[in-house]
């Protein structure tokens, strides 16, 4: 078969251990296999025709201030089984308090529409409060946005992007 129409999702076990959180941060220091496995996964959101480039990179030195990146790990015996990941942005506007964006989001098409972003959801609230995915949007990503009333930051506050900085 054709490499381009294959999805290979590794087994970190050894690698990021069983871990019960159903989400793991990648960081700069994270391993390389770990990275890595990130960066696949943007290769697929790309692949599917959601962007003309990568949206993560490995050797990127962004630190947390500005650029958060996590694995989504499969539930109950799977959680070494990376299931999808994301990336989230600070985004700064003029006149506008810095927030967060969902820059990308890939979920491996068996684990679409069950939930795998809605569980994970409470979290990223948490550490994000103010945050919204970037478009373009996929269908299931435009229902996941309307089913929890996600209002883009800059319509909340009445501002327009043109002014961007």
């Amino acid at each position: 078969m054709n490499e381009k129409y294959t999805i290979k999702i590794p087994n970190l076990v050894n690698t990021i251990g069983a871990y019960p959180g159903l989400l793991v941060e990648v960081l700069p220091s994270s391993k390389v296999r770990v990275k890595k496995t990130l960066e696949e996964f943007a290769r697929y959101f790309k692949r599917e025709g959601y962007s003309d480039f990568v949206h993560y990179d490995p050797a990127e030195k962004e630190d947390a201030s500005t650029m958060r990146a996590f694995l989504f790990t499969g539930e109950n015996a799977s959680y070494s089984t990376p299931i999808g990941g994301c990336c989230f942005r600070l985004r700064k506007y003029k006149g506008l308090p810095p927030f967060w964006t969902m820059h990308w989001v890939w979920i491996h098409p068996y684990f679409r529409n069950k939930g795998v972003l809605t569980k994970r959801k409470k979290y990223f609230d948490k550490m994000f409060e103010y945050w919204h995915p970037e478009p373009p949007l996929s269908k299931s990503i435009e229902a996941f946005i309307k089913k929890n009333n996600i209002i883009e930051p800059t319509k909340a506050l009445n501002f327009s992007k043109n002014e961007d900085t």
